[in-house]
């Protein structure tokens, strides 16, 4: 179950702009404009209907850096908008490691409790 496989599961939530536009607003917590690893943390998992316990550190940043198109640590509304306008199968492939240690899947995430 990779990191691709749940932005593409993600992007199927999510049903137009408005939607999009809604959904980060709802999870931009500090309203600074931009979504911070725990907000996208929170935002995946319960778009996901998954428990923050059972998906691991290595699977959200690198869904969460899949979206951080300039790697600053932060998700603009620009660069969710991007990713949901362009999340082709080819451009998650080369930018969204899959999670393949043993170990990194059976690690609790680092957000458990804050989701």
């Amino acid at each position: 179950y990779s990191a691709a496989t749940k932005l593409v599961e993600l992007h199927a939530h999510i049903d137009s702009k408005r939607d999009l536009k809604r959904l980060f607003a709802e999870y931009d917590v500090n309203k600074d404009g931009a979504l911070n690893e725990q907000e996208f943390a929170a935002l995946l998992c319960d778009k996901l209907d998954v428990d923050s316990r059972i998906i691991t550190y290595h699977e959200i940043a690198a869904c969460f850096n899949t979206i951080d198109e300039n790697d600053d640590g932060a998700i603009t509304y620009d660069e969710f908008k991007l990713w949901w306008n362009d999340w082709g199968r080819k451009r998650l492939h080369r930018r969204v490691p899959r999670t393949s240690s043993a170990a990194d899947d059976s690690r609790t995430s680092a957000f458990s409790g804050m989701v």
